[in-house]
């Protein structure tokens, strides 16, 4: 929840320039953000394009923690750099860092030719055909969004997140339209599920009306207790 440069080039698969409609729009957005239902601070996340290269990106998200979450988790902070290539996310480099909290930063390499990705400690591992960062996620959800905006029935999709250490396989669905009030406003939006995990539910408030982006968030264990939230300000 609280948990960012932009080197590695991405070999033979070269970024295209995408149909009107399924490139992800720049934005920038602040959220506050809970755990447990204790305020934790804020985190503005922010899409800008790659200069000089269609069709690429970066997304970073920046945290302004309170005391008591620097204390526990540091100032998390993440930068994704990635290409839509053919309608899917295609990674380069992404980087966590935790401040004061060395240990525990990392950086990934996506190389798409070889089919690997390798860490800062040079361990190289298989690259999944659907991996995705954990920050680009974000994006990916939302290309698949807009792919489906005037369907009435949309298929699930499924991704592979590769953080420092695992694969996780996450599995989205569409479920219905809420109407939300956040501090930004209020909004008309999709409610999208993480439907792959019990022990792990994740509801995510999408408006078309803010170019498919997510204006809320929440996560539950599998007890039905929340856990985290994030309000768009």
């Amino acid at each position: 929840m609280l948990a960012l440069a932009l080197s590695c080039g991405l070999g033979a698969v070269r970024a295209q320039p995408q149909p009107e409609g399924v490139a992800p729009t720049p934005f920038s957005d602040r959220f506050s953000v809970k755990w447990n239902g204790i305020p934790m601070g804020e985190m503005q996340v922010t899409l800008e394009p790659l200069a000089g290269e269609a069709g690429c990106y970066v997304q970073r998200a920046l945290t302004r923690t309170n005391l008591v979450a620097r204390l526990l988790y540091g100032t998390p902070s993440q930068i994704s750099t990635f290409c839509v290539v053919a309608g899917k996310i295609r990674t380069r480099e992404y980087r966590f860092v935790r401040g004061g909290h060395s240990g525990d930063n990392y950086t990934l390499h996506f190389d798409w030719q070889a089919g690997t990705v390798t860490d800062g400690a040079g361990q190289v591992r298989s690259l999944p055909a659907d991996a995705v960062d954990s920050l680009s996620l974000q994006q990916a959800v939302r290309l698949w969004l807009m792919a489906h905006a005037g369907d009435a029935n949309v298929p699930d999709v499924a991704f592979t997140l590769v953080d420092v250490a695992h694969l996780t396989h996450y599995r989205f669905r569409r479920t219905r339209r809420e109407v939300i009030d956040t501090p930004a406003g209020r909004f008309d939006t999709w409610l999208v599920e993480r439907v792959d995990n019990p022990d792990k539910a994740g509801k995510y408030w999408v408006a078309p009306a803010h170019h498919y982006l997510p204006v809320a968030s929440e996560t539950r264990n599998g007890r039905g207790l929340v856990l985290g939230t994030m309000l768009m300000r």
